[in-house]
């Protein structure tokens, strides 16, 4: 109701005084380099470990955990991981565009013995995470952001079989500027230089699906006598931006639409199966972006707020 109330108030004043468009990012609070208070960074790794369970039902440990800047964001990621590197782009509608980049550990080699000769699920390593990762102006916000590695490993198979799950929450953040909103947020992986041969088993979601509401869509993946399966839940559009080929397994899928309210939470995700020749392991790169952008109310021009 606050959002709303100043939403409006701020219109009135837009009307006579700013141009199509214009809000009060300006006047924000950016992102302080300095991570906070020691009290500040545990809560932030507690919401994260919170999130994770809430959101794909699996649990982490705080301990695992570390907040770090990467000069835009204050990151939390795993305890002696490699940088997040960010980068952002701003286009001719002033929308902007801010994408993270992050250098995974190689999947788990998979042990012989075992493996699936009737349907069984895939079975799944503990996730990679990522969390509170917003834009400079702090419109919206992402938490968590997850990556998680399976196997999908079965009798008399020729190399190793893996899934790969991404998956992130985001929203427009509580108390953000009025009359910008979040446009889409995207989940990726890339094959690292130094990964083996990788061929394409399967991924899902295949193509673009537009919505009508919020639902849970379906990703469903298979190997063999192994599948596994999850639920993405969003609105609006669920959109297969980067399609895996068949020797370069790499994939992104974004929500896109638009995200005003904090209670607007959007859910973006994929899995992607491939094998790696036995005795050698996938090596990955996570990749997120979010996109941001100015709004306006009736009589104003579109693009409008999401009211």
């Amino acid at each position: 109701m606050r959002k709303l109330l100043s939403a409006v108030a701020a219109m009135a004043i837009a009307l006579v005084v700013l141009p199509p468009g214009t809000g009060s990012a300006g006047t924000s609070r950016p992102v302080s380099p300095e991570c906070g208070s020691t009290s500040d960074q545990q809560t932030a790794i507690r919401e994260l470990v919170q999130r994770t369970n809430d959101r794909l039902k699996v649990s982490v440990k705080a301990e695992d955990y570390e907040v770090q800047s990467d000069g835009t964001n204050c990151v939390v990621k795993p305890r002696g991981s490699g940088p997040v590197t960010t980068e952002v782009v701003t286009d001719s509608a002033g929308r902007k565009t801010i994408t993270a980049k992050a250098k995974l550990e190689a999947a788990p080699a998979i042990k012989a013995g075992g493996n699936a000769t009737i349907q069984q699920d895939a079975q799944w390593w503990q996730p990679t995470c990522y969390a509170a990762y917003e834009d400079a102006a702090r419109v919206g916000i992402m938490n968590p952001i997850c990556f998680q590695w399976g196997s999908m490993n079965y009798t008399g198979a020729t190399r190793w079989n893996y899934v790969a799950r991404m998956y992130a929450t985001c929203a427009a953040r509580k108390g953000g500027p009025d009359f910008w909103q979040v446009y889409t947020c995207s989940v990726g992986t890339r094959p690292q230089d130094t990964s083996p041969p990788l061929v394409l088993n399967d991924y899902s979601p295949r193509s673009t699906q537009t919505l009508s509401g919020c639902q849970n869509v379906p990703l469903n993946i298979t190997a063999g006598p192994v599948s596994t399966g999850v639920f993405v839940n969003t609105c609006d559009k669920l959109a297969l931006i980067k399609e895996p080929s068949a020797n370069r397994p790499e994939m992104e899928v974004a929500w896109q639409g638009r995200a005003y309210w904090a209670e607007d939470k959007r859910e973006t995700g994929f899995l992607l199966g491939m094998g790696s020749p036995i005795g050698q392991s996938p090596q990955m790169w996570a990749v997120w972006s979010m996109g941001v952008g100015p709004c306006s109310l009736p009589p104003q021009p579109p693009p409008w707020c999401a009211m």
